[in-house]
């Protein structure tokens, strides 16, 4: 566990299948995420999945960017706004 923690990026580009067993476990994760105050946004997420994401409400439409790069690009925009100074991107 990691306290400093303020944006999560999914990137789902690499993903190949996703059934609605696997959108459940997606969601319940980005819903603990959430609730610790933590900003979920999500990239690369192809049409099938997109589809079984939103069947189960796992994905939010205003985080969900097309690339990582855009993606990259709102999660620094989101820790500006909320006065997040001094942060470094890492790679999990």
């Amino acid at each position: 566990e990691v306290a400093d923690v303020r944006v999560v990026i999914l990137r789902m580009s690499r993903v190949t299948t996703m059934d609605a067993t696997g959108a459940l476990v997606l969601k319940d994760a980005v819903d603990k995420l959430r609730r610790r105050g933590i900003a979920v946004h999500t990239s690369g997420v192809r049409p099938g999945q997109r589809q079984v994401l939103e069947s189960v409400g796992a994905l939010d439409p205003v985080h969900d960017h097309p690339s990582t790069p855009e993606a990259i690009h709102a999660a620094r925009a989101h820790l500006v706004r909320t006065g997040v100074t001094g942060f470094r991107l890492s790679q999990a």
